[in-house]
């Protein structure tokens, strides 16, 4: 089983994070994770640059409106960066004007691409995973080429890119079916991860997690205390998020809430989780 120092997503939505994520593979927040749209070619670019000039003002965004499907009210806008394409559907709030909202999105995706871009320059194998998306159910494995060939004029031999689709003949129970590329440096695998909805094509970042966790190995950087922290987080986020039924359940979830804040807040003084992020891996 391959084994790299890293693994990130390059996208083409928050699938691709979400599976790595669920295959013990990725331990913290990048700045591709929740974002869609952009083509791959523009994502290499913008990494390659190092994010130079990303989100540098407000005149190069586009305000489109409310998030349409968001679980309940919405609570943020979409906003599209022209220059690379990339849309955000998660950082700027509803609330807020794009310009007024900038500076603590643009500290926030910084803070994340210093991250991406010093794991990096640390790691000695580093693999980026791009994933087939709702808006972007094709993938070629040209695409593919030209983005490791960008990157690796930036970054050296050591980047590696994976491609995941759907769109090999059989049936639902066909084994994934894989090519490569650049002596080995490219892989493309077609794998079961589309279905049609209501709503339109889903991802399934199960499936994908599943073959993810088949294939590669990441070790986790993270210490026992930092593991422990984040997994306690991660579980009273989602009670308070999900278990409440009745009055003294919402009471109950107030309750842990503040718990959890407080917690939050004593790990970023100790540096174990960055500000700003509560929710998120270190």
């Amino acid at each position: 089983m391959p084994r790299y120092d890293l693994a990130f997503s390059l996208g083409y939505d928050c699938n691709a994070s979400l599976a790595l994520r669920r295959a013990g593979l990725q331990f913290c927040s990048y700045p591709f994770d929740w974002l869609t749209r952009a083509t791959l070619a523009a994502r290499a670019d913008l990494l390659a640059r190092r994010f130079e000039g990303w989100l540098a003002s407000p005149d190069g965004l586009d305000d489109l409106g409310p998030v349409p499907f968001e679980r309940f009210a919405p609570r943020h806008r979409v906003v599209v960066d022209r220059a690379s394409g990339l849309e955000f559907r998660h950082d700027f709030p509803l609330a807020l004007p794009v310009a007024d909202a900038l500076p603590e999105v643009a500290a926030k995706h910084r803070r994340r691409a210093d991250r991406l871009l010093g794991a990096i320059g640390r790691a000695d194998r580093v693999l980026a995973v791009f994933a087939v998306g709702f808006r972007h159910p094709d993938l070629a494995m040209d695409e593919l080429v030209a983005a490791r060939r960008v990157l690796a004029v930036a970054f050296g031999e050591k980047i590696e890119v994976l491609g995941l689709a759907d769109d090999a003949p059989g049936g639902a129970d066909r084994p994934p079916a894989a090519e490569e590329a650049e002596g080995g440096r490219v892989r493309r695998v077609s794998l079961r991860c589309l279905s049609e909805t209501p709503q339109g094509i889903e991802v399934s970042d199960r499936a994908l997690a599943e073959f993810l966790r088949a294939q590669i190995e990441v070790p986790d950087p993270r210490t026992p205390e930092e593991v422990r922290a984040h997994r306690d987080l991660v579980r009273r986020r989602e009670y308070a998020k999900y278990a409440a039924r009745t009055r003294l359940g919402m009471f109950w979830n107030k309750l842990q809430y503040r718990r959890w804040r407080a917690l939050s807040k004593a790990l970023q003084r100790k540096g174990i989780i960055p500000p700003n992020e509560p929710g998120a891996p270190r």
